[in-house]
């Protein structure tokens, strides 16, 4: 069942491509799972990593870990860590018990149905993605999927851009 969901998100998304490194991150609004509104232009300033993700996506599931050290690590240097959720109906009631659980320390926005302007501006097509964008708003790194042996080099990224 959450392989043919997951089939169903990814085709539905195929047609357009993910986000490139070098080009202006799209200025969406992303509702928080505690109601706040925020517009990533108003994020400018800062390092942004946005994690799409579903909670029933194991593979996003590990890299929570990750990005809670991140998130922890590089608050203070002007960097943040925003996951986007992208339940369906079905499932997205279920995001504030699953974050509580797996003690997600990020805050946490919703694309229901992983078919939101959001996600379809920057062309996620699989779960997990994730998209660095650095302080003047321009996507520095992307990835559809989450190697844990590549931490270390988005660590190196968010070093390197919070001291720009």
């Amino acid at each position: 069942m959450l392989a043919v969901l997951a089939a169903i998100c990814a085709a539905r998304l195929a047609a357009e491509p993910i986000a490139r490194p070098g080009a202006k991150a799209p200025n969406v609004t992303l509702r928080t799972l505690d109601g706040k509104t925020v517009a990533l232009r108003s994020l400018r300033g800062k390092v942004v990593l946005l994690d799409f993700w579903a909670t029933w996506c194991g593979t996003c599931w590990s890299a929570i870990p990750t990005l809670n050290a991140f998130q922890a690590k590089y608050a203070k240097q002007d960097f943040t860590v925003i996951g986007v959720s992208v339940d369906d109906a079905q499932t997205v009631a279920t995001v504030p018990t699953f974050t509580r659980s797996h003690v997600v320390t990020y805050p946490i926005a919703v694309a229901a149905n992983g078919n939101a302007p959001v996600v379809r501006s920057f062309g996620v097509k699989s779960f997990p993605t994730m998209i660095l964008i650095d302080k003047r708003g321009v996507i520095r790194w992307s990835e559809d999927d989450f190697d844990p042996t590549h931490a270390d080099l988005l660590r190196k990224l968010i070093e390197k851009l919070t001291r720009q």
